[in-house]
């Protein structure tokens, strides 16, 4: 009977634990504009529609990016020794800047498909709050940021960084092609470790 007792309570703390972490996720990945994050209130609201572009109301993108370069850092420490947090810190923010990068290209291409989608049709681009050459000019900027990044690091990470700015430009188009635009959604992800 003990055993029994353990055993459900063991599977109850699980349950919890899931329904918590699907709550946390939820959160980060939340679609709806009314629901930006309250850190949004300490820039100036013309910035809004900016930082909305780049995703940086629903982080889970960028953490999704920036995580394995982590793992790979840190497993690229001596033994005994702690990640430089320089290089943490470095990938960091390109995560940050191409992650906003992509989105901003996919919302750019997608800005027709977008405004009749419910899912989508709030998003800045399709809903008007950006035109399209204050998009590209915020996308300069991004990249412009992710190239001084790139720029600190050694060759070898300079040119496999390049090869992936091709993926993250056609990962939009690819999405017209193919009903598997996940593929390429992967080969970008794959390309940013």
């Amino acid at each position: 009977m003990s055993v029994l007792s353990f055993t459900s309570a063991l599977l109850l703390s699980r349950c919890r634990l899931a329904e918590c972490m699907l709550k946390s996720l939820s959160r980060l990945s939340s679609s709806s504009p009314s629901q930006l994050p309250r850190w949004f209130n300490l820039v100036p609201k013309s910035c809004h529609p900016y930082m909305e572009l780049a995703r940086l109301d629903k982080p889970i993108g960028t953490w999704l990016v920036y995580l394995p370069s982590t793992w790979s850092i840190a497993l690229a420490a001596n033994p005994g020794c702690l990640p430089d947090f320089g290089m943490l810190a470095l990938f960091g923010v390109g995560a940050l800047f191409m992650r906003g990068a992509g989105c901003t290209i996919n919302d750019m291409m997608d800005r027709d498909i977008d405004a009749g989608v419910y899912r989508t049709k709030d998003r800045p681009i399709a809903r008007g709050a950006v035109s399209m050459l204050n998009a590209l000019k915020f996308l300069g900027f991004q990249l412009s940021g992710a190239l001084l990044v790139l720029l600190q690091l050694n060759p070898e990470s300079i040119f496999i960084g390049s090869c992936c700015l091709g993926l993250v430009f056609t990962y939009p188009l690819f999405k017209r092609f193919t009903y598997w635009p996940q593929l390429m959604l992967g080969m970008c992800r794959f390309s940013f470790k």
